[in-house]
């Protein structure tokens, strides 16, 4: 930490933090608040779910009260971070949840802390656990920073405030932008292929089956997990590198040594690749191969097709088979007992009924919408970059708060030890205090 200023103090969150917050199971329907009900971005409870008793689920243990401040145990969950909101005052949270509460400290500053990033790095340091890995609540509390003043401490929250809200105002324009430019894209993929077409002349419509002279599938031997490191290496492509519109080679699973490569499945530029099994938002998911590194095998959860180029260009067909009209037929197609394993059969996918202008046409859309693409992925990129820019932009406000350069100190401010002492003695006499018991009810007797 950075060298310790004026009128602060070295704390840990334990040092400020009350006692964790007793744990016991509600007593009649409740709003409850688990790790699903925390939006990652804006840091809010935004999902609070209303629960029944009788459908409580077992980590409904402990009763939050407005300001408290949630800290997400689970390591894939530690940005979970969320401060209680008045309206839910007196809601149950789950106990996977570490509670930060406080009558000493500004809670808004225990909000922010547990948004530094040197807080999330020395969480993840500290994980233990292989099947959950989590941080324990011990953990939390022996993180150590700056205490600054009470007085400072709401400066500082004031300014964090000020200085974020114009930050994430900007950030909320730049994710409207990426919003928009998503549905630009899909409104060019519509207007492409739908019957109409470019033009305003209809097109005839044929079964895909007629169009495709072989469909294959391929291998998915027992792989490592690691992708393949080296060029001359052979891989085994995961059907996550089957995005829409786009592959991506880098998903792949090294074969192993012991295994002979099936080089007839090897990809090549110009496949059309389609997912066939999986969860449903991974099924029915197309891509053009335009490059890929050598070596790379298809996996048994996609199909390979070769299209008839005398009557369909495969690039056509990719944006055929990306349109949200014709997603919507694919999803129809789709079987299955669950949403989690579903499947799209060779048979119900050869019967999409497929628009089909003259070749030269679709040359001509296929260019004319690639122009556009590469316009939208420009700008896209341009809100990538900015988006990136402010997260390290948030980062630095926080870090330059929490050591003491954010807001101008007062001399005349309590000093962070005399609060650290008091704290202290206040926890030393309730520890010696004489605890009250409760008196037992009497029977009456006749």
């Amino acid at each position: 930490m950075s060298e310790i200023r004026l009128g602060l103090c070295e704390a840990t969150i334990g040092d400020v933090a009350d006692e964790p917050v007793q744990q016991a199971a509600p007593a009649s329907d409740f709003v409850y608040v688990d790790i699903g009900s925390v939006d990652r971005e804006t840091k809010k409870i935004s999902y609070a779910k209303e629960c029944l008793l009788a459908q409580a689920p077992s980590r409904a243990k402990q009763v939050l009260r407005a300001g408290d401040v949630l800290v997400s145990m689970t390591r894939p969950n530690l940005n979970a971070v969320a401060q209680v909101p008045s309206e839910l005052d007196g809601a149950i949270g789950s106990s996977g949840f570490h509670v930060l509460r406080s009558r000493w400290v500004d809670p808004g500053y225990l909000f922010y802390l547990v948004q530094t990033e040197r807080f999330i790095d020395a969480m993840c340091k500290v994980v233990q656990g292989a099947l959950y890995p989590a941080v324990r609540p011990k953990d939390i509390s022996a993180f150590k920073f700056l205490l600054p003043p009470a007085a400072e401490q709401t400066r500082i929250v004031a300014k964090l405030e000020e200085l974020l809200s114009d930050l994430d105002a900007g950030v909320a324009e730049l994710k409207a932008a990426q919003k928009k430019l998503a549905q630009y894209r899909q409104s060019l993929l519509k207007a492409a292929v739908e019957d109409s077409g470019y033009g305003n002349t209809a097109y005839s419509k044929h079964p895909l089956g007629t169009l495709v002279t072989a469909i294959g599938q391929g291998w998915s031997p027992k792989c490592d997990r690691e992708p393949a490191q080296e060029d001359d290496q052979w891989a085994v492509m995961k059907t996550t590198a089957i995005q829409p519109l786009e592959f991506d080679g880098a998903h792949n699973k090294a074969l192993p040594v012991e295994l002979k490569p099936r080089e007839h499945l090897e990809l090549k530029p110009g496949d059309l690749l389609v997912t066939r099994a999986g969860p449903r938002n991974r099924v029915g998911i197309t891509c053009l191969v335009k490059k890929t590194r050598s070596k790379l095998i298809l996996c048994d959860k996609a199909y390979r097709i070769q299209c008839d180029q005398t009557r369909i260009s495969p690039d056509f067909l990719e944006l055929v088979l990306n349109a949200p009209h014709m997603l919507q037929k694919i999803d129809e197609l789709k079987t299955g007992i669950s949403d989690s394993g579903l499947n799209l059969t060779q048979d119900r996918f050869f019967s999409l009924e497929i628009p089909l202008p003259s070749l030269q046409k679709q040359l001509s859309i296929v260019e004319a919408v690639s122009t556009q693409f590469k316009l939208i992925q420009a700008q896209e990129k341009a809100i990538e970059r900015s988006l990136q820019q402010s997260t390290a932009q948030r980062q630095n406000i926080l870090q330059a708060a929490f050591c003491g350069q954010l807001v101008p100190q007062d001399p005349s401010d309590e000093p962070a030890s005399v609060l650290l002492e008091r704290i202290r003695t206040e926890r030393a006499a309730q520890a010696s205090a004489p605890k009250v018991r409760k008196a037992r009810a009497v029977k009456e007797t006749k």
